[in-house]
């Protein structure tokens, strides 16, 4: 049975009990009625004798109220109870999620302000979330909590889940680069190897061609120098070509 479902077992027994005639707790009976009527949900009758719609009052804050049932039940981890109808003002309302970039992991919230801003780290992007370790930042990402995530920014990569601030997004290791990620719409989880006839030193965010003098093979950081007896141009990958002997 659903959460939300009313107890329609809970109403049958009750109505059973009805052996003389008078009205049951969680029910009404308008003057002329043949049967009785169940309190609608988010509204509750604790008392007997019950005479009209008015006579079942609104689910008190912190709980949920099913229909024609008498019991409060505390409103579930995950929600608030505030009994404000956002859509249909006026009309007692159920339980309601807490929204996205919040949490609440215990019971009988009785308004919005109690669900907890998600914390640095984390990414609580659905509604009526009720453990936001289950919702880490996502690589390539920082999250300060109460928004959206943000991409590490060009020359820096994040590789694991969890960065609570642009501090933990690191600079791109040598012999590897990080581009922009606004330009390629990627995040940085890795660094992009270096190719051959290129540089990339630490924080690189594009290869640069290798500097004369000297020879990048593939995945270079800082280039060694030609050795002595062969010379090395601009964009050199090795030093011992026949070209450069």
């Amino acid at each position: 049975m659903s959460l939300f479902l009313p107890e329609k077992e809970y109403q049958r027994e009750n109505l059973l009990d009805l052996t003389s005639n008078a009205i049951g707790e969680g029910f009404y009976c308008p003057e002329g009625s043949q049967m009785p009527k169940a309190c609608p949900a988010n509204t509750i009758r604790r008392l007997s004798g019950a005479r009209q719609l008015e006579d079942c009052s609104p689910c008190p804050a912190g709980y949920w109220c099913k229909e024609g049932d008498p019991q409060l039940y505390p409103c579930p981890a995950g929600h608030y109870c505030d009994g404000l109808n956002q859509t249909h003002p006026g009309s007692p309302a159920g339980p309601q999620k807490c929204p996205m970039h919040t949490f609440y992991n215990l019971t009988a919230a009785a308004s919005r302000s109690k669900c907890h801003p998600c914390p640095a780290g984390f990414h609580c992007n659905e509604t009526g979330i009720i453990t936001f370790e289950n919702f880490p930042c996502p690589l390539g990402f920082w999250c300060p909590g109460s928004g959206k995530p943000y991409l590490c920014p060009a020359g820096m990569f994040r590789s694991k889940p969890g960065a609570a601030s642009d501090k933990e997004c690191y600079p791109c290791i040598p012999g590897y680069y990080c581009p922009d990620p606004t330009l390629t719409g990627q995040p940085n989880t890795y660094g992009v190897p270096c190719q051959a006839s290129y540089e990339c030193p630490s924080g690189s965010t594009m290869p640069k061609i290798c500097r004369a003098g000297s020879y990048c093979g593939p995945q270079t950081g800082f280039p060694p120098a030609c050795p002595a007896g062969f010379f090395c141009p601009e964009g050199s990958h090795s030093y011992n070509t026949p070209a450069q002997m």
